[in-house]
């Protein structure tokens, strides 16, 4: 998988859920901690919220050393995650 291909995959998933959120189905998107559960393919992102689906080799993906998820996470933590 591409980094772009991440990437997009990452911004679709926000839209949708700020989408739901805008309709009052989400309480927002504040990243707390990271938890990836392979079981079921989610990328925890607070105790209630997750991207879903996130195949295994995703959350696993490297870029020079760096765990691209997992280090896009830790530099949105206590933020709120946006579009913009």
């Amino acid at each position: 998988m591409r980094y772009h291909d991440l990437r997009d995959f990452l911004l679709e998933e926000i839209e949708r859920q700020e989408k739901e959120h805008q309709e009052g189905r989400l309480y927002g998107l504040y990243v707390v901690c990271k938890e990836y559960d392979a079981r079921h393919g989610r990328l925890y992102i607070n105790k209630t919220q997750y991207f879903s689906p996130v195949p295994q080799d995703v959350w696993e993906f490297h870029i020079g050393g760096y765990q691209v998820p997992d280090k896009y996470l830790k530099s949105r933590k206590g933020r709120a995650l946006s579009l913009e």
